[in-house]
């Protein structure tokens, strides 16, 4: 298992991993190539051998001081409950951290109930406070984990 920055030549790699991952949006490739152009150092792959198989993306919050957004998460379903999606997470939150982000902030599908726990058990996991906060579209919740007591 490796995780590592992502290129703009991972650009149809993401857009799988998106397309085989519930509540995800499926953006067109201008979408993604100004994600990675802009916001590079702040997503990654995940890699099984040669196989890209995990995506995450997020960037640090310009109006709000010291949170950082994680934008997409996804793992292809025949590495899920493999540990990819907690490193991709891990990664994430370790630039976060860099950039001087006291939380993270990130969305979740009210019926998506196995990518509220992949989240939840890595708060529990690295000892994070995690909670969702409010109601920001019918059926979609916007959390929060705080990751300055590390």
């Amino acid at each position: 298992m490796t995780i590592r920055k992502c290129e703009i030549e991972d650009m149809d790699a993401i857009k799988k991993v998106v397309s085989h991952s519930r509540g995800l949006l499926h953006n067109n490739n201008y979408t993604y190539w100004m994600l990675l152009y802009n916001f590079g150092d702040t997503c990654y792959i995940a890699q099984h051998h040669n196989e890209k198989v995990g995506f995450i993306s997020g960037m640090k919050n310009c109006n709000r001081d010291a949170t950082f957004f994680i934008w997409q998460l996804g793992v292809l379903p025949k590495y899920r409950r493999k540990g990819y999606a907690t490193k991709l997470i891990r990664a994430i939150i370790r630039i976060a951290k860099k950039q001087k982000c006291r939380k993270v902030h990130f969305t979740i599908e009210a019926t998506n109930h196995i990518s509220e726990q992949v989240f939840y058990n890595f708060a529990k996991l690295d000892g994070y406070q995690l909670k969702r906060l409010n109601e920001i579209d019918t059926g979609k919740f916007l959390y929060e984990m705080i990751i300055h007591n590390h």
